[in-house]
């Protein structure tokens, strides 16, 4: 059985989109448990917005605490985001951040970076 749904507009706005989403079924879920804590993570929840309305938003980061009132965020900037387990809406452990490529020299910056470029205290020889 084959179902339509209507695409709703990203940043959480309610209303129909100009397409339509056919056959497709997802269910997200918090996956997260006690045994998690120290591992990166991201959960999608509720946040409290303007007003009486509420918010979608993700974290990112490493999680601190997981039990059935809570789960406890560290972001990368060191900010903890305490999210209450009711307002969670999905969460799951995602692969460590990428290591940063180091160089392997410095990088050559001005007549170094072209040798036809006249570089300080040089003067442009006229072949004339």
């Amino acid at each position: 059985m084959s179902s339509t749904r209507p695409v709703l507009p990203a940043g959480g706005a309610t209303g129909p989109a100009d397409r339509q989403v056919t056959g497709m079924r997802f269910r997200a879920e918090v996956r997260l448990t006690p045994a998690d804590v120290g591992q990166r993570v991201v959960i999608r929840w509720r946040r409290p917005g303007p007003g009486d309305g509420d918010q979608i938003a993700d974290v990112l980061g490493l999680l601190e605490q997981a039990d059935a009132e809570s789960l406890a965020v560290r972001t990368s900037g060191g900010e903890l985001v305490l999210i209450p387990a009711g307002r969670a809406l999905a969460g799951k452990v995602i692969p460590p951040r990428p290591a940063r490529r180091r160089s392997t020299g410095p990088h050559p910056t001005g007549a170094q970076a072209n040798p036809l470029t006249p570089g300080p205290g040089m003067f442009p020889v006229s072949m004339n």
